[in-house]
């Protein structure tokens, strides 16, 4: 699961800037292709209950969120987490 999770991060246009519109449309696509296979694999993996399944795709998506408004808080150059 985590393989996959790297992947779709690797493919993440969030992460990057000043690449050409095609190329990001390249990268969304392949990214695409791995959350669909991490999909199927939750879905298999946890084929006797589909809400697990939905919940640990959520909490993938959410590492995902996580990582790129970290990465929005170094690039901001804040080490300090305000509330």
């Amino acid at each position: 699961m985590f393989v996959l999770l790297e992947l779709v991060l690797a493919f993440s246009t969030d992460f990057v800037s000043g690449v050409e519109l095609r190329v990001k449309e390249a990268m969304e696509r392949e990214q695409v292709k791995y959350l669909c296979l991490l999909h199927r694999y939750l879905r298999f993996k946890y084929s006797e209950n589909s809400d697990l399944a939905n919940a640990k795709m959520a909490d993938g998506i959410a590492l995902i969120s996580y990582a790129k408004e970290a990465l929005d808080i170094q690039r901001r150059g804040s080490g300090i987490l305000t509330c």
